[in-house]
C-alpha cells in the first residue's frame, strides 16, 4: 500500500463474452487468502466463487451453485465468516473452517448491494429493494434481526458499520445523500450535509478508524474531477472535498494509520492521506 508496487496478479478462470469479469474482491483479516467473485460461471455447477493464496497467487478452492453474480464479499473480522451478497437471491454466509454454508436469505426484491460485518457477531446487507437488513450471526446461526428503508434514497449501495459498531453509514446508488443510522435499530442518527452536491451520488462510504471522520465518494464530481468527501464529527465542521480521479470511485477502505484507500473507474487505485 505504501509504494504501490505490485506484489501478484490473481487469475481465476476466464471465458467467452463476460465469464471471469470480477466485481468482488477481499481479504482475510490475517492477509492468507483473496476470495473472488464477480460473473464467474462454470457450466452447469453455477455461479463460482474463487478463493486464492495471496502469496503465491495459486487458486486453493472453489465454492460453487451460487445462483447469480457475486456483487459484493466481507471476512468477518476474526476471519470466521465469509459473506457472499449477489445480484438475486440475497446473501450467504460461509464458515471459513469448513467452508460449510451458515445460512442465507434469499428474501430480497432486487440485489444485494453490499455487505459490511460490524465489531462481535453483527452483519449489514444494503439492497437495491430500498431496504437495509441487519443480521446477527451468533451460535453459527443466521438470523435477521431488524429491516428498515432508508431516510436519504430508494438505493442503499455502501454500508459500513462505525469502528465502535454503534452506527452505520449508508450512500445510495440513486441520490447523493448520506445517512448514519442506529446499528442496533437501523433509525436515521443523522444525514451528513450534502448541500451544493447537484450531480452523480456518493456510493461508497468508510470510517475513520478512531470514528471521528466520515469519508464517502461515487460519481460526485467538482470541475470534471471526482472527489472523496471528508464530514468530521467535530460540531459545525464543514465538509472538505479532495479531487483524487477522473472517473468514478468504486469502492473506499479505511487503513489502521487512518488513510483512505480509494479504487477509481479511471481504472487506478490510490491512498488519500488521513490529513488530506
Amino acid at each position: 500500500v505504501s509504494s504501490g508496487r505490485l506484489l501478484n496478479t490473481l487469475r481465476p478462470p476466464l471465458g467467452d463474452d463476460k465469464e471471469g469479469e470480477l466485481y468482488a474482491i477481499a481479504i482475510s483479516p490475517d492477509g492468507a487468502t483473496v476470495a473472488l467473485g464477480g460473473f464467474t460461471q462454470d457450466g452447469e455447477s453455477g455461479v463460482s466463487l474463487y478463493l486464492h493464496d495471496r502469496a503465491s497467487g495459486r487458486l486453493i478452492k472453489r465454492l460453487t451453485d451460487f445462483p447469480n453474480i457475486i456483487l459484493d464479499l466481507a471476512w468477518s473480522s476474526d476471519g470466521r465468516y465469509l459473506a457472499v451478497s449477489l445480484n438475486s437471491k440475497g446473501v450467504r454466509v460461509f464458515r471459513t473452517d469448513t467452508w460449510e454454508l451458515l445460512g442465507s436469505d434469499s428474501d430480497y426484491q432486487r440485489a444485494s448491494s453490499a455487505v459490511d460485518f460490524g465489531p462481535g457477531d453483527k452483519m449489514v446487507v444494503s439492497s437495491l429493494d430500498g431496504q437495509l437488513r441487519l443480521y446477527s450471526l451468533s451460535g453459527h446461526r443466521l438470523k435477521l434481526l431488524a429491516k428498515a428503508a432508508c431516510a436519504g434514497g430508494k438505493q442503499p449501495h455502501g454500508v459500513r458499520f462505525s469502528p465502535d459498531g454503534n452506527k452505520i453509514a449508508v450512500g445510495f446508488n440513486d441520490t447523493a445523500g448520506v445517512n448514519v443510522v442506529d446499528a442496533t435499530t437501523l433509525r436515521l442518527i443523522y444525514a451528513p450535509n450534502t448541500v451544493g452536491i447537484d450531480n452523480g451520488n456518493l456510493g461508497s462510504v468508510a470510517w475513520s478508524p478512531d470514528g471521528k471522520s466520515l469519508f464517502a465518494a461515487g460519481l460526485y464530481q467538482v470541475n470534471k474531477r471526482t472527489v472523496i468527501r471528508r464530514w468530521s464529527i467535530a460540531k459545525n465542521a464543514v465538509p472538505k472535498d479532495e479531487s483524487v480521479a477522473n472517473n468514478a470511485i468504486m469502492d473506499l477502505r479505511s487503513t489502521a494509520a487512518g488513510d483512505i484507500l480509494f479504487a477509481a473507474a479511471d481504472p487506478a487505485w490510490g491512498v488519500l492521506g488521513a490529513n488530506g
